[in-house]
């Protein structure tokens, strides 16, 4: 069990124990105390210190080497909880382990931060469409260059036109999943870390787009001439389709 000690870069200057005002005398707004005590195992934790598997302290013994309160080092724990960084274990080798977040605790965590942005008006579409604009095609070209056969033809199916009696929702998670199956073509793990939350904010935002007559048969045509390129292994005319595909929303922007 490894002992947390208190970094001097990322301590509370206030008071040895935690002080109520939450505001300096300088007038700038101080951290919640379980907020700095996070930080003193997440430091840990990023350096290497701490690695998964390694049990912390009980609480008490942690509350003390952390210098602050039994309940701001509860507090502290569930604030690392929620960020994928320890969990709790129950029974008779029970206790707080240091854990990794996954891929998918990742892709969840900014899939949430990029919704909640874009429905706060925080992230404009133009700024989703301008980003995706920067990655599509090179996720477009790499695809081309490492892609499957089996994956070449899965790509081409899923750009053929959906039934006239499909409805808006089926048609957009079968371009949803078209996007996810270009991003594991890329053999690049951070990718669809990056760039699969950046399209999930995208079918919100392009209703208004959609709903305009030919729009998925429009839609169909240009991923076929995609999945075609990447059939091929043409990464510069996959590129090139991507960027015609991602500039059609900027010519034509939507009302939200």
């Amino acid at each position: 069990m490894n002992k947390i000690t208190p970094d001097p870069a990322t301590l509370n200057t206030t008071s040895a124990k935690e002080s109520s005002s939450p505001v300096s005398k300088s007038g700038v707004k101080r951290k919640p105390s379980y907020v700095h005590a996070a930080d003193q195992i997440r430091a840990r934790i990023l350096s290497g210190q701490l690695v998964p598997g390694e049990q912390l302290p009980p609480e008490n013994d942690l509350a003390a080497e952390l210098n602050v309160s039994r309940t701001t080092a509860r507090e502290a724990l569930r604030l690392l909880a929620s960020e994928n960084l320890v969990e709790t274990k129950r029974g008779v080798f029970g206790g707080v382990f240091i854990v990794h977040p996954t891929h998918q605790d990742i892709e969840r965590s900014m899939d949430t931060a990029f919704r909640l942005m874009a429905s706060s008006g925080e992230l404009s579409i133009d700024e989703v469409i301008e980003a995706w604009l920067i990655v599509g095609p090179s996720v477009a070209g790499l695809a081309a260059q490492r892609r499957t056969d089996e994956e070449a033809v899965s790509l081409l199916a899923l750009s053929e036109p959906l039934p006239e009696s499909a409805t808006d929702a089926e048609c957009v998670a079968t371009s949803i999943q078209f996007s996810h199956l270009l991003l594991q073509m890329t053999r690049n793990r951070l990718l669809p870390l990056l760039a699969g939350p950046l399209l999930r904010v995208l079918p919100g935002r392009l209703q208004s787009l959609r709903s305009e007559p030919g729009w998925w048969v429009q839609n169909a045509e240009e991923y076929r001439r995609l999945a075609e390129a990447i059939q091929k292994r043409d990464p510069q005319r996959a590129k090139e389709e991507m960027s015609n595909h991602v500039r059609k929303y900027q010519s034509k922007p939507p009302v939200d």
